[in-house]
């Protein structure tokens, strides 16, 4: 910083912290997340009196200076409003990164400011042809997690790569998300059952819930619950809220394609989902979470975390469910693990919790649950539906629930500054600059 010139040194931090609080909330990131997050950006450089506030789309950014010593005669506050757009992972966890070496002392404010323009800025890690292949592999992991076998694979696979382009046009066209959702839920239903009329012998259920897994609003509802718990209740109104427009889309697309199933009466192949080892399911969920990781542009080195921590949460879930304990505990529990993990990994990664949980918690969401309150409710048996359905909500929320205490507890240990064995880590701050 130079010195001589507080005024213009804080100006550029807080400048600073809004274009990076700006990359997290453009990806969807809690606002408890980039709370932090902006808080450590500025106790890095000596500014521990700046406040923070970020709400929904809006960040808000004050100082009141301690004396006239400090070189500002009055209190400084920015406001900045976000255009929430396409998560951009990838961002967020170069963001992290970034934010670690200042702390360190590894960056000045000017090379933090340039390195933060740079990955604002920055494409894919990935090849448009990865992105893609990683996505149809994804399904193929999901349907054998979900217990489909040769057949189901392929057709959920061929599903998958009819889909991409349909969303990608749609998303193209600036169409609403849940109407994306939507569409994308009625091909994951519209082509196995297409299959299944054209006589094919397979597991049906499995083949569509592939399809359905990446659809679901896992990350909303984990961020609406951790903004909830945090005190941050409107962003978490507002995150519950778009988790539930994307069911909705979800819900809709699925129902869309059942009414014209059932208009043209198909034939549904009796096969019944193979039961498989704990072990066979575990690699398939990892293989799940990890390709949708590099599907949804994850940097490379927390794709093998996210594999592992999906393949752990479900085990853990999949050896308490035949207990005493409820689906909704076991889910909760899985949670936990995932959450507490999570958090321990970002940490000796210099990344962002949020990163791992939103891909991997999908091996915990009741996919199988939820399609079976639609086909009930679109056959007309509601109230095989609505039981479906709140049994799928109390395990959701006893997922959200496991993973957010999981965080809080592990976050706790450590807390700002310090690592994730709870010994204070040490961060070179700054010494301001004085008037003098």
């Amino acid at each position: 910083m130079r010195a001589g010139d507080p005024h213009n040194d804080l100006l550029r931090l807080m400048t600073l912290m809004l274009k990076a609080g700006e990359v997290m909330l453009r990806s969807g990131m809690a606002v408890s997340d980039c709370t932090s997050m902006l808080v450590r950006l500025a106790r890095a450089f000596g500014y521990d009196r700046c406040e923070v506030i970020v709400e929904l789309n809006t960040i808000t950014l004050s100082y009141l200076p301690a004396s006239s010593a400090e070189g500002l005669d009055d209190a400084v506050t920015l406001v900045h409003t976000v255009d929430v757009d396409v998560s951009h992972v990838y961002r967020v966890e170069a963001l992290a990164r970034l934010v670690g070496r200042v702390e360190d002392g590894e960056l000045e404010l000017t090379e933090a400011g340039e390195e933060l323009e740079r990955l604002a800025h920055s494409s894919s890690p990935y090849p448009r042809w990865l992105v893609e292949v990683a996505a149809v592999l994804s399904v193929a992991g999901w349907v054998v997690f979900a217990g489909g076998a040769v057949v189901a694979v392929l057709v959920a696979m061929v599903g998958a790569v009819l889909a991409r382009p349909l969303l990608l046009a749609a998303r193209s066209i600036t169409l609403p998300e849940a109407f994306v959702t939507a569409l994308g839920a009625t091909v994951a239903v519209g082509v196995p059952y297409a299959a299944a009329g054209a006589g094919l012998d397979f597991a049906l259920n499995p083949a569509i819930i592939a399809g359905l897994y990446p659809l679901l609003p896992g990350g909303a509802l984990v961020a609406s619950v951790s903004d909830g718990i945090a005190g941050n209740l409107m962003s978490s109104i507002a995150r519950g809220l778009q988790a539930f427009i994307v069911a909705v889309g979800v819900a809709g697309g699925v129902l869309v394609a059942l009414a014209v199933v059932t208009e043209f009466a198909v034939e549904v192949p009796d096969t019944r989902p193979a039961r498989w080892h704990p072990g066979v399911t575990a690699l398939a969920a990892a293989l799940a979470v990890g390709a949708l990781g590099v599907a949804r542009e994850v940097p490379a080195r927390a794709i093998a975390p996210i594999a592992g921590l999906g393949a752990v949460a479900y085990l853990i879930t999949a050896e308490a469910v035949p207990t005493d304990l409820g689906r909704s505990v076991a889910a909760g529990l899985g949670g936990f693990v995932l959450g507490a993990g999570a958090h321990v990994v970002a940490q000796l990664q210099r990344s962002v919790g949020t990163v791992y949980t939103t891909n991997a918690v999908l091996v915990l969401v009741p996919g199988t649950t939820l399609y079976l309150a639609m086909v009930g409710f679109a056959r007309g048996v509601n109230e095989a539906g609505l039981e479906f359905t709140i049994t799928a909500l109390s395990i959701s929320l006893g997922i959200a629930a496991g993973i957010t205490i999981g965080e809080s507890l592990a976050r706790g240990r450590s807390g700002p500054g310090r690592g994730w064995t709870g010994r204070p880590r040490r961060i070179k701050r700054r010494r301001r600059p004085s008037s003098g």
